[in-house]
């Protein structure tokens, strides 16, 4: 009867050193707040806000998909893929999430039933994907160069615009007027999507690798290879600002925020510089993730989110460029 006492007692304490363990470990490796930075360990390559700015998404190189609902400061939803998410994005009016993954998939999750909607399979790894301006339909494209338009409601392809050269990303103007696509060559062409014929091509020095237009289709901006970051007349296609301050570290990816006043650029060793439009150096510049970085700006350009390839992503202040805290 002893020996029995004495085994309860020992089991009882072995059990309560394994619970006090497991406990410890939770606090060490759960997140302090999502606002500050969220490590998962691997690398990130897609972050953006949802049009209403209530969510953001995250996708990682281990196929993990989240999404934050920011107001209620919790995880909305978790999802897991066998591949690489490259885009991790919403709908124009966030009812749909679609994750374009290396595995030649697109996914498009409802947001409200938090159920995948439909699975989409091509015979190329998706390098970049986009919705259409309000629309379900989407656009994507892979290391052919070629960029597909797929109609949603008919889960075909309605269109396919050819390029001479890689494609690095696109973007489309208000009323899908245009496709503009950013080339590994140096061009920006300009695709007329009524017509489905190349309305204009611009030709730069160095390869290009992300183009964005405001949000009243005023101006657009371009960036890539040796650290150019350039400002164009949308109507005129004529250069209005040439950036300077990344030296010839590439830069990945440039947005301009909703007032056309801010334009925040990433570069290769991941520093984040800031301009406002007409200045060409920047008001702010510094080294906030170890590598490559992602960057979006929330619709009322209050915020600016950053996800980087050494796992953590962060949330700032535009006002202050501090890192918001829980």
């Amino acid at each position: 009867m002893k020996n029995i006492k004495k085994k309860v007692i020992l089991w009882s304490l072995v059990l309560s050193v394994f619970m006090t363990m497991l406990y410890c470990i939770y606090n060490l490796c759960k997140p302090t707040s999502q606002y500050k930075t969220f490590l998962k360990g691997k690398p990130i390559w897609s972050s953006y806000f949802s049009n209403n700015s209530q969510f953001i998404s995250v996708g990682y190189e281990n196929g993990l998909v989240q999404v934050y609902d920011t107001l209620e400061n919790m995880l909305f939803e978790s999802r897991d893929s066998k591949a690489e998410i490259l885009f991790s994005l919403f709908s124009f009016n966030d009812s749909l999430l679609l994750t374009a993954n290396m595995d030649s998939t697109v996914s498009i999750y409802s947001m409200s039933k938090k159920k995948l909607e439909k699975k989409y399979r091509f015979s190329f790894p998706v390098h970049t994907a986009m919705f259409l301006k309000n629309s379900y339909d989407f656009a994507v494209c892979g290391p052919d160069s070629n960029i597909r338009i797929i109609n949603y409601n008919f889960d075909s392809i309605s269109k396919t615009f050819r390029e001479n050269s890689p494609v690095n990303f696109f973007w489309f103007s208000e009323r899908n007027k245009f496709l503009v696509t950013a080339c590994e060559n140096g061009n920006i062409s300009f695709w007329d999507l009524s017509l489905n014929s190349l309305f204009k091509r611009l030709y730069l020095t160095d390869a290009v690798k992300c183009v964005y237009i405001s949000e009243d289709n005023k101006m657009f901006v371009a960036c890539g290879k040796n650290g150019f970051v350039k400002v164009f007349d949308f109507d005129t296609k004529n250069l209005i600002h040439n950036y300077r301050g990344n030296g010839n570290k590439t830069v990945y990816v440039s947005m301009i925020n909703k007032e056309n006043t801010l334009l925040a650029s990433s570069n290769e060793s991941g520093q984040l510089l800031i301009y406002k439009i007409g200045s060409i150096d920047p008001i702010f510049k510094k080294k906030i993730h170890n590598g490559f970085f992602t960057l979006h700006f929330n619709t009322s350009g209050s915020k600016l989110i950053t996800g980087s390839v050494d796992g953590t992503y962060k949330i700032w202040d535009t006002r202050t460029w501090k890192v918001l805290k829980n």
